[in-house]
């Protein structure tokens, strides 16, 4: 019927990431950055709060970690517990959402640089893995398919090939992997 359930405080401009029983938002910078809550039908009840230097960031979770790829700085934070398991400077924009894919981050660079930048997905260490150029449209998110990394620019829909082919390379023609070196 359409009728409001329930509302956490965590506003901004990003969207947010759910998984399984868990919520994570980027929030202005006055809210506390980064926000993981727990959910229930009755509502959510807040975990924690993690620092965040950008505020239009839209996280991701994936299995026990949330991320957030901003312009000034990238979180990964436990999700149960907010514990900052590292923080870097990756180089993406903060107005973009990122996508996950083969234990990678991918999220889009606008301005002199604009493209696509690629860093690992663990709770390690937070590395840009690979970079390329290409014409991106500012405040546009990524789109991933069958090995193939769909990028919007001010002009076009690009489609870029991101697997390599086991078959050109004596397999059994079966897509291989994310490629892990720099384009």
């Amino acid at each position: 019927d359409g009728a409001l359930l329930w509302q956490l405080k965590g506003g901004s401009n990003s969207s947010a990431a759910v998984a399984g029983n868990y919520a994570v938002v980027c929030t202005d910078k006055k809210d506390g950055g980064f926000a993981g809550y727990e959910l229930s039908p009755a509502g959510g009840k807040e975990l924690w709060r993690a620092p965040l230097a950008d505020s239009f960031v839209s996280p991701i979770i994936q299995g026990d970690y949330a991320y957030a790829t901003g312009k000034k700085q990238s979180l990964c934070v436990e999700l149960k517990t907010g514990t900052v398991l590292w923080s870097a400077e990756l180089g993406t924009d903060e107005c973009s959402s990122p996508v996950l894919a083969d234990g990678k981050l991918f999220n889009v660079r606008t301005g002199k640089k604009a493209g696509v930048v690629m860093a690992r997905a663990n709770a390690e260490k937070g590395e840009v893995l690979a970079s390329m150029f290409c014409p991106v449209l500012q405040y546009s998110s990524l789109s991933l398919n069958n090995g193939k990394l769909y990028v919007r620019s001010d002009r076009a829909l690009l489609c870029y090939q991101l697997a390599r082919d086991a078959a050109a390379e004596g397999g059994n023609g079966a897509k291989a992997d994310i490629v892990d070196r720099a384009a």
